[in-house]
């Protein structure tokens, strides 16, 4: 059964084994996991694959929500690592960039975008969408048990949000120890990362459409954020 976002969960355990960060990879996991172990609260990663193994009704989750076509090509950028195919040059940027274009109607991208109500709102009973985001807020609890927070924002709000999120679950915690800690930037890049990206150029007009809409990113960012969203990968740079 759906659990109303305003609705306080029964039975809320305190100090609970871990917190999980569930998420469908490429969005800030091991940056909120060394943030949590400043304090001593450890977590566990989990994805569709694992989830089930360790989710339990009404333990903390926190999940990181990243741009979509910035998220597509850091998931792009992983798989190819994995597969030995890096680096990439210029010349290969037409391809990706189709591929990721391709991929919002069928794969990659849609199925990111539509994870929100297809698996975390089956797993956690929580739908994301109903209730809208404070204009300039990047970040949100739902139901006080689950945290969701940009990654962009890291840096800015994660301490701010941790604050408010982890003593409901962790009475005691001394949360004046708490860094944030963000150990992922960079890890995607690789040689001639920069000029590959700089030949990287979407059509403004398909970015206008995907953007408006885009339930996810409507959701989650706002009219101004996502206008500049569609000049950032409009023109290579």
């Amino acid at each position: 059964m759906e659990t109303e976002n305003t609705t306080r969960p029964k039975g809320m355990p305190l100090n609970p084994d871990y917190v999980i960060f569930y998420s469908p990879g490429k969005v800030g996991s091991s940056s909120v996991m060394h943030t949590l172990g400043t304090v001593g609260v450890p977590c566990h990663r989990c994805g569709d694959y694992n989830i089930h193994q360790y989710h339990k009704k009404d333990w903390p989750t926190i999940t990181g929500v990243r741009e979509p076509i910035d998220w597509a090509f850091s998931s792009i950028f992983e798989k190819l690592l994995h597969d030995d195919q890096l680096p990439l040059t210029p010349d290969d940027a037409p391809r990706i960039v189709e591929h990721i274009v391709r991929s919002t109607e069928h794969g990659l991208v849609k199925d990111y975008c539509e994870w929100w109500e297809n698996e975390y709102r089956q797993t956690t009973g929580i739908n994301i969408y109903g209730t809208r985001w404070l204009k300039k807020v990047p970040w949100k609890i739902y139901s006080l048990r689950a945290l969701v927070v940009r990654t962009d924002k890291f840096d800015e709000v994660m301490e701010e949000a941790l604050n408010e999120f982890l003593p409901q679950y962790y009475p005691e915690i001394d949360m004046s120890t708490l860094e944030v800690q963000h150990r992922a930037k960079g890890t995607d890049r690789f040689e001639g990362y920069d000029e590959f990206m700089d030949a990287v150029q979407f059509d403004p007009h398909w970015l206008a459409k995907f953007y408006d809409k885009n339930k996810m990113s409507n959701n989650f960012f706002f009219r101004e954020e996502l206008r500049k969203m569609v000049m950032k990968w409009a023109k290579a740079r």
